[in-house]
């Protein structure tokens, strides 16, 4: 979070997709947009899992920069 800054936009599509993951819905990979610290625009794609290892419930993101993807289609 020190890294980046994420847009009012995008908080909202990670709260609506962190609400739907404890419910234990499963969440197709969203793509957000956030901003470095020095402005410049980047998108992302994350794919969430909710894993129960013994007594704990863990939460795994892979995240991938695809902001080259998203400025070649612009």
């Amino acid at each position: 979070m020190d890294l980046v800054v994420f847009p009012p936009r995008t908080l909202e599509i990670l709260k609506r997709a962190y609400n739907q993951l404890i419910r234990g819905q499963k969440l197709d990979p969203i793509e957000i947009q956030s901003f470095t610290k020095d402005g410049k625009k980047v998108w992302g794609k994350a794919t969430t899992t909710l894993i129960r290892l013994h007594n704990e419930i863990l939460i795994q993101v892979i995240a991938q920069d695809i902001t080259e993807q998203k400025f070649s289609k612009e």
